[in-house]
């Protein structure tokens, strides 16, 4: 019955719809722009808890929760949760692991605004000089200031090396290979931390999550196609290179 409900919203034309059943776990259906995005034979979330503590500080302010946390056994789970994020317009930092690859990325009312990860080939700098925006040797000439606590975009474009606009569009190069690079994942952990302290994100960018998310997922499929396996994140990370006319 639950399923022939689903699909009755789906005939009527309805083009976004998160459902949620609770049982001996959480699973979900997700229609989004009009299709149902599937998971492993049931439309799932990940092995997920739903949390929501009220918590103070020794001063009296509102402390940071943990909203929303579980696992994932295939990287068609971490897309719905990424969805229902999006869908439902949630605030917070979703931290993701797979390994000792840890990645997070910020959200605001479900709007992508920036991501960090703790691999060295996302930071700013090695993805500029990888796509030939900024040569090794510029980059070693802004390390001293960088170490010393100066955003690298900042030294950049002090320094004369780069425009502002450059610098920006190489941030939102960066922001993107990292929400691209998790999608491949097949199994891993997140958490979501609300609600998200702004002084915690890197930059605001402000990107469509649902779009970069569909993007992936295509992009993906397509590796998959080509190659008839895609669990490796380097697969999505370079898959379209920047042009001199992307990043002028």
């Amino acid at each position: 019955s639950e399923a022939r409900s689903f699909n009755e919203k789906l005939a009527q034309g309805v083009d976004n719809l998160i459902y949620i059943t609770v049982g001996t776990g959480i699973g979900a259906g997700i229609i989004c722009d009009g299709r149902i995005l599937y998971g492993k034979a049931h439309p799932e979330v990940g092995h997920m808890m739903l949390l929501e503590r009220v918590g103070r500080t020794t001063g009296g302010e509102d402390r940071r929760q943990i909203r929303l946390a579980g696992s994932f056994e295939s990287n068609n789970e971490l897309h719905n949760a990424l969805s229902m994020i999006a869908m439902g317009q949630q605030d917070g930092a979703l931290h993701v692991s797979n390994g000792d690859h840890h990645k997070v990325l910020y959200f605001r009312k479900g709007v992508l605004l920036s991501a960090r990860s703790n691999l060295p080939e996302d930071r700013l700098g090695n993805l500029l000089v990888r796509v030939g925006l900024l040569s090794q040797e510029d980059l070693e000439k802004c390390l001293p200031e960088v170490r010393s606590g100066s955003p690298l975009g900042t030294v950049l474009v002090a320094q004369g090396i780069m425009t502002t606009p450059k610098v920006y569009d190489g941030l939102r190069r960066q922001t993107e290979e990292i929400f691209y690079s998790i999608l491949p994942w097949q199994s891993g952990a997140f958490y979501l931390v609300a609600p998200l302290d702004m002084t915690d994100v890197p930059t605001m960018l402000h990107l469509d999550t649902t779009g970069l998310l569909m993007d992936g997922v295509r992009l993906l499929d397509e590796k998959v196609r080509e190659s008839g396996d895609s669990d490796d994140e380097n697969d999505l990370r370079r898959l379209e290179p920047v042009s001199t006319d992307q990043l002028p």
